[in-house]
């Protein structure tokens, strides 16, 4: 039964070593591509108002983009994180329609989005 037990006790401590070095490398390559989707949101963020269209398009793009990165995040505060920022991504994005479709752009509304998307992605910075 110890031969047993010490084989089940290395095959968890394997499998936590393998998770760990996933959730490692989820996160390098995460990263990368949050650096990305937050430079494409803020270059669309100060287009809003000038070319709302190509905002849109661009902060279409980085909402996809952010659901591809967050594919590896595991545990709550990885998965709270990636919600809040995909449900600011979508609040940038129902602007940038709204703009398309001639509304005014209220700016105070996009500067309290792009602080609030930054927060979102020092959060998920934080998990990794």
């Amino acid at each position: 039964m110890s031969v047993f037990s010490a084989t089940l006790t290395g095959c968890s401590a394997l499998s936590d070593i393998v998770t760990d070095q996933a959730g490692q490398a989820a996160c390098a390559v995460g990263s990368g591509a949050l650096d990305q989707i937050t430079t494409d949101v803020k270059s669309a963020i100060s287009n809003i108002s000038v070319d709302p269209a190509a905002a849109l398009a661009a902060l279409t793009t980085a909402e996809a983009a952010l659901t591809v990165a967050s594919v590896g995040i595991t545990g709550e505060a990885g998965l709270a994180a990636v919600e809040s920022a995909k449900a600011t991504l979508s609040k940038l994005v129902a602007l940038a329609e709204d703009a398309s479709n001639g509304a005014a752009v209220d700016q105070s509304t996009v500067t309290s989005l792009q602080d609030q998307f930054t927060t979102d992605l020092k959060a998920l910075a934080g998990v990794c």
